[in-house]
């Protein structure tokens, strides 16, 4: 018995060791399975299948020429939008977008609008006027460069990102962005990052 002890002591330390590695893939995995609850009404075709995946390094376009990427909203939860001036699903959005990004700090929630017009600003600046948008910011992606990434297979496509830059979700279709069904995904993920 004095002998077997301590091989049942080793064998214990490492099926431990192998459930400690296994746990974090369980609970990330019920995390995005707890998601699904939201993929109801305008949300019902949000899609899980890239949960998980870093926020590209694709460059696009701030006002003023200057460049910006994903990278810098790190820390935040990232609502990304990419639609276009011509596209009517993508202008019935935008103040439902505007609204949602009123609901919450800016601290914790980013909504970023990146237009794919080839007119650039020419198009987009005028549209926001007219609309008086007032908590979102529009960036353009006149090479689509965006959208190729994401393999869009049209617009609006919305990818949202928690605050580590990893993918939650994401809905290749026109969404009621201030409604409960959105507004409380974004709770959650706001609340679940706390910082």
């Amino acid at each position: 018995m004095a002998r077997r002890f301590p091989a049942l002591l080793a064998l214990a330390a490492s099926v431990a060791a192998s459930l400690a590695t296994v746990t974090p893939a369980v609970s990330a995995q019920a995390k995005t399975t707890d998601l699904t609850r939201f993929a109801t009404g305008d949300l019902a075709r949000l899609d899980f299948a890239q949960a998980g995946t870093a926020a590209p390094a694709t460059p696009f376009e701030a006002k003023g020429g200057k460049t910006a990427t994903l990278a810098q909203f790190k820390g935040k939860v990232v609502v990304l939008n990419l639609w276009a001036t011509w596209c009517a699903p993508c202008v019935k959005e935008m103040p439902q977008l505007d609204r949602l990004q009123g609901m919450f700090p800016a601290k914790d929630l980013a909504v970023v609008t990146v237009s794919m017009d080839m007119a650039g600003w020419r198009a987009v600046e005028p549209f926001w006027e007219k609309r008086g948008l007032k908590n979102i910011t529009p960036y353009l992606d006149k090479k689509n460069a965006l959208a190729l990434g994401y393999k869009a297979r049209g617009l609006p496509l919305t990818v949202i990102y928690d605050r580590q830059g990893k993918e939650v979700a994401r809905i290749a279709a026109p969404a009621e962005w201030d409604a409960k069904p959105a507004i409380d995904l974004i709770a959650v993920l706001v609340g679940s990052g706390k910082k």
